[in-house]
């Protein structure tokens, strides 16, 4: 290849890296007193209304967005517990960066007020003005805001990570192993597996010796994948979740997969989504609902940045199993008695501590 071709190809690759930094950036305030909001979820959305980008506004109510191409753009602000507002279209130059200051809507939205009924019908993908699409409206933000809350890499969190053996009567720890890490820009929980592959595969996969579990993180449950496979349906609270309101998702067409079923809870009075519960589905008939699946707990930062603050999921070890009989590095055996499982497996864990170490608006 001769010089000048490579130095064509030098400038080319130069060019296109300046063409690809389109860059949105600004404020967003409250409609009414025209204060900074923190925590605001910043989406980027083409002509065609597809998302492309998205940010959180940190405690300045600042953001900053990277378009992937120049064109034509709007900004969706999802402000948890409040209504919705786009702004007006923008065009985008290449290598351009524009400022926005923007403004979200100060109109809440009360869940308390939303009347649930108990015989509301499983939907997949609920459309616009039913119950349950009222709450996946309002749980999908705080999902899209933990989601970005670890892409942005702002977020440093001490965490502590264990696993435990239980009893298989009484659910009482009998041995734990546990290790405290820093994690930054990472997620503390993530489901191993891409949204894709569990929707083809299954939550769960066998091999000679072992059984693997998967369960689904933030990205899993805003998939379009997990959307088209499980159903959603209103839930009213009872005496474990008063003041919540549920959103009950269960796989659709009785599907034969191992798969996942569960609730998010979300705060009656915030519109926040501050727990799932979940458990496996196809997997073990013989053990009770009640000692095997899992939590993630969300929790909101001062800075608007979310995170899952804690976690934990637990399946059964069946006698015989290579599990059961080697659970993982000196863990011992549990004793085996007339149950068809010899006990509990329990992988789980919590932040300790986290802090914001970067703006929001640092975007280059």
């Amino acid at each position: 290849m001769s010089r000048s071709i490579v130095l064509v190809l030098a400038w080319c690759v130069a060019l296109a890296g300046r063409l690809g930094a389109q860059v949105v950036r600004g404020e967003v305030v409250d409609s009414g007193t025209a204060r900074p909001v923190v925590g605001v979820i910043v989406i980027l959305l083409d002509d065609h209304g597809v998302r492309r980008a998205g940010a959180l506004t940190d405690d300045a109510g600042r953001f900053a967005v990277r378009a992937p191409a120049p064109g034509r753009y709007t900004l969706r602000l999802d402000r948890i517990g409040y209504a919705s507002s786009t702004s007006p279209p923008l065009a985008l130059g290449a290598g351009e960066t524009v400022a926005r200051r923007l403004t979200a809507s100060a109109i809440p939205i009360s869940l308390a007020a939303l009347t649930v009924r108990g015989d509301d019908r499983c939907r997949v993908r609920p459309g616009e003005g039913e119950r349950s699409f009222a709450l996946w409206r309002e749980a999908r933000k705080v999902l899209e805001a933990a989601n970005l809350s670890a892409e942005s890499g702002r977020v440093e969190a001490r965490v502590r990570r264990y696993v435990r053996l239980l009893d298989p009567y009484t659910l009482a720890v009998r041995h734990e192993e546990s290790a405290v890490t820093v994690a930054r820009g990472e997620r503390p929980f993530v489901a191993a597996r891409s949204p894709e592959e569990l929707a083809r595969d299954g939550y769960a996969r066998r091999d000679e010796r072992y059984t693997t579990y998967y369960a689904p993180d933030a990205e899993v449950l805003l998939s379009d994948p997990f959307a088209a496979t499980h159903c959603f349906r209103a839930l009213p609270p009872d005496d474990d979740h008063r003041g919540l309101v549920g959103l009950a998702f269960e796989p659709a067409r009785k599907r034969k997969l191992p798969d996942v079923k569960g609730v998010l809870w979300l705060d009656a009075r915030t519109g926040a989504l501050t727990r799932m519960e979940f458990r496996h589905t196809n997997l073990f008939p013989q053990v009770p609902p009640s000692k095997y699946g899992g939590e993630l707990d969300f929790a909101r930062l001062p800075s608007g940045a979310w995170i899952v603050r804690r976690w934990w999921l637990r399946f059964p070890l069946f006698t015989g199993s290579a599990q059961a009989e080697r659970p993982e590095g000196d863990m011992r055996e549990l004793g085996i008695g007339k149950l068809p499982y010899s006990g509990f497996r329990e992988e789980g864990g919590e932040v300790l501590t986290s802090r914001v170490t970067a703006a929001a608006d640092s975007l280059r």
